[in-house]
């Protein structure tokens, strides 16, 4: 059984990367709606 910092650690580093993925998905949105306009 897992202990329970260990589960809140990857709680932690999986909302960071959740965040991480918003922010590339938004830049990424963002420079392509420039490039059409």
């Amino acid at each position: 059984m897992l202990k329970k910092k260990p589960i809140l650690g990857s709680i932690l580093l999986a909302s960071k990367l959740l965040v991480i993925i918003i922010l590339l998905y938004l830049i990424i949105s963002s420079t392509i709606q420039f490039i059409k306009y």
